[in-house]
């Protein structure tokens, strides 16, 4: 784009395409495509990872990825240092993306959690009915000591 700043093409990109919704994948993409040269193929790679991850199904209970998540990891898997990604405010605290093992132990930590809370809630019931129990045992033999 010349000396123009991300900031300044983002500008007259979403003034140019007012009716459409603005994504980040589309912004990068006018971003880095010359008039003249076209797009470098490093852009076009990681173009295509973005579009690939975006097109990718969402596993149940997890929410969709948003178009500036998937470019803030295609980008830092290139680069730590991507300065598109600072340039746009997308930087991270930390690029280190989550591996599919860490997202399947952390999933299995949620049910357990879950689990857990189920069993406490379950216990309370049972000591409650156990109180309860008690106390009408207690009732009915002070019941039957007056009768007799």
């Amino acid at each position: 784009m010349g000396s123009r700043s991300y900031v300044a093409h983002l500008h007259a990109y979403s003034e140019k395409n007012k009716d459409a919704e603005l994504h980040t994948v589309d912004v990068f993409k006018d971003y880095h495509t010359s008039r003249t040269r076209g797009m470098s193929d490093v852009a076009k790679d990681a173009i295509s990872t973005m579009q690939t991850m975006m097109a990718d199904p969402v596993a149940d209970g997890e929410a969709p990825r948003s178009s500036a998540e998937v470019m803030s990891k295609v980008l830092s898997l290139d680069s730590a240092n991507s300065t598109f990604l600072k340039n746009s405010g997308l930087q991270t605290s930390s690029t280190k993306s989550v591996t599919s093992t860490e997202r399947a132990l952390r999933e299995e930590l949620a049910a357990e959690n879950q689990s857990s809370a189920v069993l406490h809630e379950e216990v309370d019931t049972l000591k409650k009915a156990q109180l309860a129990d008690e106390a009408l045992a207690k009732t009915q033999r002070e019941f039957m000591e007056f009768w007799q």
